[in-house]
């Protein structure tokens, strides 16, 4: 049996069930790696939000004029995937299909001076054709209290396009800035919107009884499903709250050390997360961080 096959069994959770806590720890885990030598130096800020889109229907685009006007001051334009409208500081972004253009739409946000991109990650079963990240930041001498929003129309259900309208404001030259759109996983590829949740939308019924069983017996019940194990490393903090860092996927946790929780990683591997104990990794891996290069391109590190 593969997590696959659980998970899709599922009921789907609706946009607005994802909670605010929830989008500040996944930006917490995502930021959190930062060295100690650059803490001391000001850093532009970052902003990133998981969780629900715009509940509109999409408009499917048809052909459209392009408009620039002078040099630093275009407030429209347009190439064969993607139309973009600029006024009072809102971008109207229109995309004909955000599976197909990726490369269209960051072209045309470069006329901006903005470098915006599309993230079509793998993600677990139910969380396909879904925008689960969006977000960013970085334009130098931007305002401390500034706060970008980007609101994203779901895809259509159905069909293999994903027509979509975007919706930017507050954004500045050289802001970095993603929207983060799931496909379905092939087999064995992690799944990005599991990366770093713990959220009860990605535990499975199975795994929900398995917080403070030992590690072996763990083992037992998922090495029996076929599945492979990977790890995590959770501590708990004084007066409420957790830390969590994701080794490398070699590392093996000693002793037979209590679980805190599981979920799923990929079709045939789930995460432990394992209390810490002396000796273990004190830093997460950053490939096991960012898989994908989603925090390399809002950080530009």
């Amino acid at each position: 049996m593969s997590v696959d096959d659980v998970v899709a069994g599922l009921a789907p959770v609706r946009d607005e069930q994802v909670t605010v806590k929830g989008d500040r720890e996944l930006l917490r885990a995502i930021l959190a790696e930062e060295s100690a030598a650059d803490a001391p130096r000001r850093r532009p800020r970052f902003r990133l939000v998981l969780g629900a889109a715009l509940a509109t229907a999409a408009v499917v685009i048809g052909p459209v004029a392009l408009n620039v006007v002078g040099d630093d001051t275009v407030r429209s334009y347009a190439n064969a995937a993607v139309a973009i409208e600029r006024q009072d500081g809102v971008y109207e972004v229109s995309v004909k299909d955000a599976f197909a253009d990726q490369r269209r739409f960051r072209e045309a946000f470069a006329k901006f001076k903005l470098d915006v991109r599309l993230f079509i990650t793998p993600v677990s079963p139910g969380s396909e054709r879904r925008v689960f990240a969006k977000g960013g930041g970085g334009a130098p001498n931007a305002p401390a209290d500034r706060q970008i929003d980007i609101s994203v129309t779901p895809c259509p259900k159905g069909g293999n396009a994903c027509p979509m309208r975007v919706r930017i404001s507050n954004a500045l030259p050289g802001d970095r800035l993603l929207i983060q759109l799931g496909r379905r996983a092939r087999p064995g590829e992690p799944y990005a919107d599991t990366t770093f949740s713990q959220s009860s939308r990605y535990i499975v019924p199975w795994m929900q009884p398995l917080e403070g069983r030992d590690l072996r017996s763990v083992l037992r019940l998922v090495h029996g499903k076929g599945l492979k194990a990977h790890y995590a490393i959770g501590e708990r903090r004084p007066g409420g709250g957790e830390s969590m860092r994701l080794p490398s996927l070699a590392w093996k946790p000693s002793g037979n050390r209590p679980v805190m929780r599981v979920w799923p990683y990929s079709s045939d591997a789930v995460v432990i997360l394992v209390k810490e104990s002396p000796g273990d990794p004190e830093k997460s891996d950053p490939a096991r961080m960012d898989p994908y290069g989603v925090r390399k391109h809002i950080t530009g590190r």
